[in-house]
């Protein structure tokens, strides 16, 4: 014999979710440290998602199916929207249809294997993107012209920011999961910011327009700060994003 087929491939085994592995997209931060809310971005870790080096949503609204092995998810009994899908790694939007207390079980299926794990449910859990992807460091928070906040560009004192974020709980109006946000979806809890400890002024918080899941905040820079400075978003008095989130300020 000079010759074998091997059948089968990654995926023969059954795809399994991580302990904690439901995360905000924003932060990495499992729950319950982190819960995650309705409508917000998420990340699921785990194995065995799909064989291929990574599939991805090439259209809005967003599939609830990807890869070769029709990797999907189902929680809260609807069909979770998915951005993209790796071997360890989903990156989708936790469905409106979710409840805002208590705990979810959430089911991965992957070349016709399934696998569960549950995952805590709060009202709100912002999380600040971050250049680095790590939740920590510099945000992903730009100037009117679009330009990137960095040490080679700050902020100044009275300018208007775009925080971007994730988490911020239920808009008015609604809208559907899975779906862009096509005119300003504002927040139904309110929303403040601090930078450098002192409160910003909002001009906007809810939804960003064409996106999914992906909210902003537009801050103004208060006065009398400079050097790298952390922000700081909390929702209703009650939910903060991670600490560790910075931005340039002159």
């Amino acid at each position: 014999m000079d010759a074998f087929q091997v059948s089968g491939s990654a995926t023969a085994r059954p795809p399994s979710i991580s302990a904690g592995g439901f995360v905000s997209a924003a932060t990495f931060m499992a729950a319950p440290n982190n819960q995650v809310a309705p409508g917000q971005i998420i990340s699921v870790f785990g194995q065995n998602f799909t064989s291929a080096a990574s599939a991805n949503a090439t259209a809005i609204p967003l599939p609830t199916q990807l890869s070769p092995q029709n990797t999907s998810i189902t929680a809260c009994g609807v069909s979770v929207p998915l951005y993209s899908v790796f071997p360890g790694q989903i990156n989708a939007q936790l469905p409106l249809e979710c409840p805002t207390t208590g705990t979810v079980t959430a089911t991965v299926t992957a070349g016709g294997q399934t696998g569960t794990q549950t995952f805590s449910v709060a009202a709100a859990s912002p999380g600040i993107f971050t250049v680095n992807g790590s939740g920590a460091g510099d945000g992903v928070i730009l100037h009117a012209d679009n330009s990137l906040v960095s040490s080679a560009k700050p902020a100044t004192a009275g300018e208007t920011v775009v925080i971007y974020a994730t988490g911020l709980g239920t808009t008015k109006p609604a809208f559907a999961t899975g779906a862009a946000a096509n005119l300003a979806y504002n927040t139904v809890m309110p929303v403040t910011v601090t930078i450098g400890g002192q409160p910003a002024t909002l001009t906007y918080a809810g939804l960003t327009q064409s996106l999914v899941g992906l909210y902003q905040v537009n801050a103004v820079v208060p006065a009398a700060l400079t050097g790298s400075q952390p922000v700081l978003i909390t929702v209703n008095s009650i939910y903060s994003s991670r600490g560790g989130v910075t931005m340039s300020l002159q």
